[in-house]
């Protein structure tokens, strides 16, 4: 590994993500049979081989490292061949699929993004760029643009919300790599949270939501995890985590801390 990038790596400037060495077949050379060791910061969860959501910006995989590196997505194997996907100087949040065969990940807009509380510009009056959701197929390199940012228009204040698309989080796919979801700022107490089918290119928001996170594996594999602002009938509100179907239907409460969605991961 070069010095500029051991450097970065040690100032912390560098998002890794583990990818499966599946993919640099044929453009890399192989890496040994090591595992790749874990790395402090990861909050993974997963039968062994698939994807692990990370809290932070590392989580272990297999051999290979997935990172973002003056605003464009490199991967780097064991060998510590490196070869960059993109080229924006606008990119972050990547996220492999399952299968191996495409990133996910975001790009800045040149427009402002829409602020829940101030429709435009943060408490500081500082104003944010928008997101945009992108996928580059490791086969042939090709990028794709999947969902551009927008701003709500001046319909339905509710409708308009679950159309708008703004500073996005939380890139996840579902097991199979059909669906990818996302989550991005909509209401002032809660966020909204998207899905694009990967086949048909179709975008639809599915529900409210603060945070979300796929089940993998297991008997839930392909439900969501998901953090949703909600309020008692007697007064005051509440932030619980719940588990709903692609769809966005309830299946039933998980628990109110993170401690409680731990054990259900582990049950599951």
């Amino acid at each position: 590994m070069n010095g500029r990038l051991l450097a970065l790596l040690s100032k912390g400037y560098i998002q890794v993500v583990l990818l499966s060495v599946a993919i640099l077949a044929g453009c890399m050379a192989s890496p040994s049979s090591d595992p790749a060791p874990p790395m402090h910061g990861t909050q993974a969860w997963s039968s062994e081989g698939k994807q692990r959501s990370m809290d932070g910006s590392i989580a272990v995989l297999a051999h290979a490292i997935l990172f973002v590196t003056d605003g464009n997505v490199c991967v780097s194997n064991k060998a510590r061949n490196v070869m960059r996907l993109t080229s924006s100087g606008k990119d972050h949040s990547p996220v492999l699929s399952p299968d191996g065969r495409s990133v996910a990940f975001l790009r800045k807009s040149s427009n402002v993004a829409y602020l829940p509380a101030s429709g435009e510009a943060d408490g500081d009056g500082n104003r944010l760029l928008a997101d945009q959701v992108w996928m580059v197929d490791l086969g042939t390199g090709k990028e794709m643009l999947l969902v551009a940012d927008r701003m709500p228009g001046e319909g339905d204040v509710t409708e308009e919300l679950k159309k708008t698309v703004g500073v996005v989080s939380a890139l996840c796919f579902s097991p199979d790599s059909r669906n990818l979801y996302f989550t991005t700022w909509a209401w002032v107490v809660s966020g909204a949270l998207h899905a694009v089918d990967l086949r048909t290119g179709t975008e639809r928001f599915v529900t409210d939501a603060n945070s979300v996170e796929v089940v993998q594996s297991g008997d839930h594999a392909g439900c969501l995890i998901v953090r949703k602002h909600k309020y008692f009938l007697g007064g005051g509100s509440y932030d619980w985590y719940w588990l709903i179907d692609s769809q966005g239907r309830e299946i039933g409460l998980i628990g109110e801390v993170e401690g409680q969605v731990d054990m259900f991961k582990e049950m599951n």
